[in-house]
């Protein structure tokens, strides 16, 4: 039996898509293997009471569905004390009622460590994108030695901010970036949101990203974490300002610098779970 023209076609489509799918499939396997993961009890990492002072910054703007569940999973995650954690909430100039529940928050946790700042208008003098504004503010504030940046999306597993900067101590990194787990809520965003993280995930493995001496590399803009100095170093949040994505921007500023970078999948447990 002879192929026609129409079923070579077919044939070499199906053929080239085959192998493509195999490609991709191994590239993925050899990520999850190959990148490291981060676990809350790491051999060799820094224990809960030697770690210094730490800051996790929320940006918020309308974010009335988020930001009760992502304020409380923050707080109740960690045991760290108000010597050794503040959390900074940043109302990006809401027009819903996140100022109103951010209160009514404040109010019921009672939490020291816990910290509502209202947000200014953007300055005029620079032109600022999305949430960095917001970010910038939350860090003039804040004075830890380490700085987490989440997004109100963002939900945080137990000892996950305890693991991931003894993790950065231990690995001596300036900034520390991680894939989460993904909790999908529609059909559309199954379809999405995995594809992207799938994505992400072999382009965080490849070897022009992991060789230091390349300008490549890339972030995961809901869950940044950075050590003071190499944030303040490369001029914090006002140097993106314009960048919608911030997280790839300063991921090469701070390669560029010469700053140690390091991108990571979450541990079997899940460090955080990100939703929409």
């Amino acid at each position: 039996m002879f192929l026609n023209d129409v079923d070579l076609i077919l044939l070499t489509v199906l053929s080239v898509s085959i192998l493509t799918l195999t490609a991709y499939l191994i590239s993925l396997h050899q990520a999850i293997k190959q990148l490291p993961k981060i676990t809350t009890h790491a051999e060799g990492t820094v224990s809960e009471v030697q770690l210094p002072k730490i800051s996790v910054i929320i940006p918020a703007f309308n974010e009335e569905e988020n930001i009760a569940d992502c304020v409380q999973s923050v707080v109740s995650s960690t045991r760290l004390s108000a010597e050794q954690l503040d959390v900074w909430i940043v109302d990006d100039q809401s027009s819903d009622r996140t100022p109103e529940i951010l209160q009514a928050l404040n109010i019921q946790l009672a939490d020291p460590r816990l910290n509502i700042l209202t947000g200014k208008p953007r300055p005029t003098d620079q032109f600022w994108t999305g949430k960095n504004w917001a970010c910038q503010q939350g860090a003039e504030s804040a004075n830890g030695d380490f700085l987490l940046f989440i997004d109100a999306d963002v939900r945080l597993k137990p000892d996950a901010i305890s693991a991931v900067v003894a993790t950065a101590i231990a690995q001596q990194l300036d900034f520390l970036t991680s894939i989460p787990t993904i909790v999908c809520d529609s059909l559309v965003e199954w379809l999405v949101q995995p594809l992207m993280f799938i994505n992400l995930t072999i382009s965080l493995n490849s070897k022009v990203v992991k060789n230091p001496k390349t300008k490549t590399t890339y972030a995961l803009g809901p869950f940044l974490l950075f050590r003071a100095s190499a944030y303040n170093a490369v001029g914090m949040h006002r140097a993106v300002a314009g960048y919608p994505a911030e997280d790839v921007a300063f991921a090469r500023r701070l390669k560029q610098s010469g700053f140690k970078l390091q991108h990571y999948t979450r541990s079997k447990s899940g460090i955080i779970a990100n939703v929409s």
